[in-house]
């Protein structure tokens, strides 16, 4: 009897060791690390106002993320899904920036269409300042440097009216006369489709004795560090005069066959100059520049 109770304590003891065993050289090894992969997606990239757009991040790996909506609500999410909507019509590029375990990181800019406004709001509708003065450029026929008014005339943003119910516009305050300006956006352009139809519109107002001669729709492409100018589409509204009431002006845009000029069949950047000759001083506001697609 004695005997048993010894060879039983024997066992037990046993059996703790190796279970010790099994747990110090379980907890010697070391852990996998989590795989470092980049996945961010969406769940549409086309969407209308006030409806959601669903965001996720099913990358691993992963410290920290840092999502970015301009124009959207929430404007910023540190979460692995949010859903997102926009309160204006336009092209917005929403991103995301992911930093892993190991310090590295990814990023990636993610393209949506909130309705069917092809212009970025912030910009034509000059509601962000810093925006506007890196999208619009000023050129007058005998400025002195050949791509900015010099002295001829004034571009500036003022946040004093704007039109349709917006809080800013665009201000041209004219001190000389006998010169064609021109502003022109270069940036958050337009891509325009082969034989589509879009309507043009903008509101304007200002001193009488100033017209609008003009607008045109012109692509953009820089060959060997030239800007080529290969594709025009004069969308004229001539003469437009102003008055001292912010009105609207639209017209409709036929693109005709863009593949005659590009392979792919679309005009990638296509530009909005606005034309005017001032036939006296005074002041030109310009406002909610659009160009949406016909349905």
């Amino acid at each position: 009897m004695i005997m048993k109770n010894r060879k039983s304590f024997i066992y037990q003891c046993s059996r703790i060791v190796t279970i010790a065993m099994v747990i110090f050289f379980s907890s010697c090894e070391e852990e996998v690390p989590e795989p470092l992969v980049f996945d961010p997606d969406l769940s549409s990239s086309t969407t209308q106002v006030g409806e959601a757009i669903v965001f996720t991040d099913y990358s691993t790996g992963v410290a920290s993320r840092l999502w970015t909506f301009p124009g959207g609500t929430p404007a910023t999410s540190t979460e692995a899904e949010v859903s997102v909507t926009w309160d204006a019509e336009g092209p917005y590029i929403a991103s995301i920036e992911v930093t892993f375990t190991d310090g590295t990181s990814e990023a990636k800019d993610l393209p949506v269409q909130v309705g069917s406004e092809k212009y970025t709001r912030f910009v034509f509708g000059f509601e962000v300042d810093t925006m506007v003065e890196k999208s619009w450029e000023t050129w007058s026929t005998n400025s002195s440097n050949g791509n900015t008014w010099d002295g001829i005339a004034n571009f500036e943003i003022d946040d004093t009216q704007g039109a349709d119910g917006t809080s800013k516009s665009a201000k041209i305050t004219v001190l000389s006369t006998g010169d064609e300006l021109q502003i022109f956006s270069v940036n958050n352009n337009a891509v325009l489709e082969s034989n589509m139809t879009y309507e043009f519109s903008l509101w304007v107002k200002g001193s009488s004795e100033i017209t609008i001669t003009g607008v045109e729709l012109t692509n953009q492409l820089i060959l060997e560090d030239v800007t080529v100018q290969d594709w025009h589409n004069y969308a004229w509204i001539s003469p437009v005069a102003l008055t001292d009431t912010w009105t609207k002006h639209s017209f409709t845009v036929e693109t005709g066959d863009i593949s005659e000029y590009y392979s792919e069949g679309k005009a990638n950047n296509a530009y909005t100059l606005i034309k005017f000759t001032p036939e006296s001083t005074g002041e030109v506001y310009i406002d909610e520049v659009s160009l949406k697609e016909v349905q």
